[in-house]
């Protein structure tokens, strides 16, 4: 068993940011990890969301230049 420590998350018990790890578990539309505090001992899991970052980027992208065209209009600019 394979355990990497994570700075970044922090326990939900205690607010430390010394997770592990434990176990990863791969499905197609998420991931659930089995986590435990260093610190406090509490044992809980996270579900972490795939997103296709494509998809995000273009969704980003098309937000952007619908505010872009927004503000043009607003402003009596023709865009």
């Amino acid at each position: 068993m394979t355990e990497k420590e994570y700075g970044s998350y922090q326990c939900p018990r205690c607010g430390q940011p010394t997770t592990c790890v434990r176990n990863t578990m791969s499905f197609d539309n998420h991931i659930t990890r089995r986590r435990v505090c260093l610190t406090c001992g509490e044992t809980h899991e996270t579900i972490e969301m795939r997103v296709d970052s494509m998809s995000v980027l273009n969704f980003a992208n098309r937000i952007t230049r619908e505010a872009e065209a927004e503000a043009a209009r607003a402003s009596g600019v023709c865009a």
